[in-house]
């Protein structure tokens, strides 16, 4: 009874059913127009460009970092993966070797630490590769927050590159009568951070969901300043200039 997804380019809104994406986009470039600027994204200047992943099976994953490689013209330069999977990490998966060949072609590739914390070893495979830009999550008291997945201590490999904040997060609320975001919400953080003008349009969430596109925005005004930074350029510059967290290492 799967529906096949439809590939198609031009799309009012390609998030009908949770928000999730909705959600991320807004966190890296929404345009804070219905919140005076209030709530606008890290870059709002930037273009957005959505991929529909699905949740049926990575193949979808993988055909959406394929249309980038496939489609250089759409300008892209930054690639947001609010994502993971019930996996291990292998420097072979599909997923990773796609995540390569973006870096390689010159495309920064930014991913969620995964939400499985606080205890080691529990960082989304996917945020393993040491070519992608792995973020976690801090709380409102800047502190990291506990759902943000750990490393392995003193590991070169199994470590997030840097956190955001990632509690609380407001952004862009799902439209739609079926979609979750649209439909849930108005309860707890909704109602202390947000006025009643402004429930209609925005929500609040946790998780490193909303950590990574804060970095992914960072970048595009990193490359907005510097448009001949590479992945590995950047990556650095965000490790040097982060304001180091005491106690966990």
């Amino acid at each position: 009874g799967f529906n096949y997804p439809v590939n198609s380019e031009i799309l009012a809104n390609t998030d009908q059913l949770y928000g999730h994406g909705t959600f991320v986009a807004g966190v890296i470039g929404g345009n804070g127009s219905l919140s005076g600027g209030k709530f606008a994204g890290v870059a709002p200047g930037a273009s957005l460009v959505g991929l529909s992943a699905g949740d049926a099976t990575l193949l979808y994953v993988l055909a959406g970092l394929d249309y980038l490689l496939s489609n250089p013209s759409t300008g892209v330069r930054v690639v947001n993966c609010s994502f993971s999977a019930n996996t291990r990490y292998d420097t072979n998966d599909p997923v990773n070797i796609a995540t390569k060949m973006l870096t390689d072609s010159g495309i920064n590739v930014v991913f969620s630490a995964g939400n499985t914390g606080p205890g080691a070893h529990t960082l989304n495979p996917y945020a393993v590769a040491p070519w992608v830009i792995s973020v976690g999550a801090t709380d409102a008291e800047g502190r990291l927050a506990d759902f943000s997945s750990r490393g392995d201590f003193a590991s070169p490999l199994f470590q997030p590159t840097l956190v955001a904040p990632g509690v609380n997060v407001v952004s862009l609320r799902g439209s739609g009568i079926t979609n979750v975001t649209g439909a849930m919400g108005l309860v707890g953080a909704d109602l202390q951070k947000l006025s009643a003008g402004e429930l209609p349009n925005y929500t609040t969430a946790n998780g490193t969901s909303f950590s990574a596109p804060q970095v992914a925005g960072a970048i595009a005004l990193m490359l907005e300043a510097n448009p001949s930074l590479t992945p590995a350029n950047v990556k650095e510059i965000l490790k040097r200039t982060a304001t180091p967290l005491a106690s966990y290492y």
